[in-house]
């Protein structure tokens, strides 16, 4: 392997980015493979990287991001990436050692830079590997469905804060969420975080992240495999990208979706199993990287057959992979369940209704048995007494089932609830239930009331009237096994993933320290005003 230090590609105003080349000990011109990276590219899994890529025939192009690392200019984050990413494309096909074709590939960050390469349609882009990719801004990330992911967002915000990778310090990451006002955190954390005050100014889906939207999918002739696992905090993205491709690209057979029990860093890099307190089994463990090159090997040199089908995903419960030409597969039906008033959830519609909770943002619902210490924790399965237990929790069970069954595919609650605030939160988490009692989280989702009909212009609750809301859960394939039921858990925050709602209607931007409120909160059941779980299910295989 060889390797060029510090090559500089010109983009179209002038400004130079900084590459490192690393090359096969052959001389031949081949397809190269480019990663995007905020995250300095010299760092020891790109390393890695390039050991394997050009081991393989490869060369690999790992360039800092405008303003990140060696390169020049001024980096802002997301934004500049479109136009960046269509010039170092064609700036690497125009290499000697380069044939004239371009892969893309990387996890998170360096997943979004490929998309936003491939919105312009650079012609020399010809395969892209996406894992655990940003999808639709406001929707799904730094605000899911406008609830804030604070933990999430501050943490990166603080690591890009330089122009190298930060390293977090001793941070007392408890003391930062507990009622932090947001606009102090950065203040907290003894550094300035312009980017963290850009999102708490624009806490409705604005023109500022309108223009991160990506499109052209109908324009993009490339072959994607998606690559996400079910606790992989950006799993949402990289759905939203293989539908779009799906449904719009001129190629919708050479997209692959990849979907494992792995959280962020499983899906985008290491392959491995998410830690929690079920075990997958040493199956549920892909040497990635392998996938990766006969991915790039079919698409890009046309060796070998096709390395996967439309979808491969790995049902949890069962323990097994599985294939399918479409996500949801296509032998899933639609299953609804309905909320009733006496903790149940029922195939038929129940009698109509209520149950009441109080949620008091001064005692934020966790999201998690402790507030951890490490930043990020991934979302993992887990078990649910310790939430089971608090009062500002709703719980539903279905009766065990008497033959296995297998969801997979997208989750949905609709409620239909009311508020004594004139805004709030509500949240879900769906639980297996096991024969001696035991509850285990696997899915959630998260929306703020307020932006119930539009995420650009919210409206305020009237107290105590009915609102129709849909909450959109990750989407999950889990097979629950005889004598297990389903449980959903319905509350109002999900402390500190997310911020917690005040109940008092004021902004992110707008809130006072210790100004929090208690609601009441109604979810409502029968006829006129039915709650429900929505989930897809199929009869698992042998």
């Amino acid at each position: 392997m060889r390797r060029l230090f510090d090559l500089r590609a010109p983009m179209r105003d002038g400004v130079l980015l900084s590459a490192d080349v690393y090359l096969p000990d052959a001389a031949t011109p081949a397809p190269a493979i480019l990663v995007r990276t905020p995250y300095d590219n010299t760092r020891a899994d790109y390393i890695s990287w390039a050991q394997r890529f050009t081991a393989h025939g490869y060369p690999l192009v790992v360039q800092d991001c405008r303003g990140r690392g060696d390169s020049d200019g001024v980096f802002t984050p997301w934004a500049d990436d479109f136009a960046d990413g269509y010039d170092t494309v064609q700036w690497v096909a125009e290499q000697p050692w380069c044939d004239g074709q371009v892969g893309m590939v990387g996890g998170s960050y360096m997943a979004w830079v490929q998309w936003t390469a491939a919105a312009l349609h650079p012609p020399a882009l010809k395969a892209m590997v996406a894992a655990g990719s940003p999808g639709r801004w406001f929707r799904d990330w730094p605000y899911r469905w406008g609830a804030f992911l604070a933990e999430d967002y501050v943490e990166w915000v603080n690591r890009i804060s330089g122009r190298t990778y930060q390293s977090q310090g001793i941070i007392d990451w408890n003391d930062l969420h507990q009622h932090r006002h947001p606009r102090g955190m950065d203040t907290t954390l003894g550094r300035p975080m312009p980017h963290w005050q850009e999102a708490l100014d624009h806490d409705t889906y604005d023109d500022f992240w309108h223009r991160l939207d990506i499109n052209g999918y109908e324009a993009m002739r490339i072959p994607v495999l998606h690559v996400t696992g079910w606790f992989d905090g950006c799993a949402p993205g990289s759905f939203h990208h293989y539908d779009e491709m799906r449904d719009h690209s001129p190629v919708p057979e050479q997209q692959a979706l990849l979907l494992g029990a792995w959280g962020h860093g499983g899906a985008c890099n290491t392959g491995r199993a998410i830690e929690g307190v079920w075990d997958f089994g040493p199956q549920a463990n892909l040497d990635l990287a392998a996938i990766w090159l006969a991915w790039f090997d079919h698409w890009l040199r046309g060796v070998g057959e096709n390395p996967l089908p439309p979808v491969r995903y790995f049902a949890m419960g069962a323990n097994a992979w599985r294939d399918a030409t479409s996500w949801p597969p296509e032998d899933t039906t639609q299953l609804t369940l309905y909320l009733a008033t006496d903790g149940t959830l029922t195939n038929g519609m129940p009698d109509s209704g209520l149950r009441t909770y109080l949620y008091d943002a001064n005692d934020p619902t966790p999201g998690a048995e402790r507030l951890s210490s490490d930043p990020l924790p991934d979302w993992s399965p887990r078990h649910l007494a310790f939430l089971e237990q608090r009062p500002d929790m709703l719980s539903y069970t279905a009766a065990p089932v008497q033959e296995a069954v297998e969801i997979a595919g997208p989750v949905q609650v609709v409620l239909h609830a009311g508020s004594s605030a004139p805004d709030t939160d509500f949240a879900a988490i769906l639980a297996d239930v096991a024969p001696d009692g035991t509850s285990t989280f696997f899915s959630h989702g998260i929306m703020r009331a307020s932006y119930r009909d539009s995420l650009t212009s919210p409206t305020p609750l009237h107290p105590h009237q009915p609102e129709h809301l849909v909450i959109e859960l990750a989407d999950v394939a889990h097979v629950v096994q005889p004598a297990h039921a389903l449980r959903l858990l319905i509350c109002s925050c999900l402390f500190p993933y997310y911020h917690p709602n005040p109940n008092t209607g004021a902004g992110y931007g707008e809130e006072a320290d210790g100004g929090y409120a208690v609601a009441r909160q109604t979810i409502l059941s029968g006829d006129d005003h039915a709650s429900y779980l929505a989930i897809f299910v199929r009869t698992p295989e042998a």
